[in-house]
C-alpha cells in the first residue's frame, strides 16, 4: 500500500506551492494598491514573473 501515499505527498507538495505563489501574489497586489497605484506595466511584469516561475515551460 506504499504506492497509494505516493500522490497524496505529491499532491501536498502541489498545494504547498499552489499556497506560496498565490501568498506571493496577494502580498504584490497589496503592496502595489497600497504604495504604488500609479505603477501598473511594473506590477503586470511581476505578476508575469511570479507566473512563469510557478508553471511549468511551454504551458505543459
Amino acid at each position: 500500500m506504499q504506492g497509494g501515499d505516493a500522490p497524496e505527498a505529491q499532491s501536498s507538495a502541489g498545494e504547498d506551492l499552489e499556497n506560496r505563489v498565490i501568498a506571493e501574489i496577494v502580498e504584490l497586489q497589496r503592496e502595489f494598491y497600497f504604495e504604488n497605484r500609479n505603477k501598473d506595466s511594473e506590477r503586470r511584469r511581476r505578476l508575469r514573473d511570479i507566473i512563469d516561475r510557478a508553471t511549468p515551460l511551454g504551458g505543459n
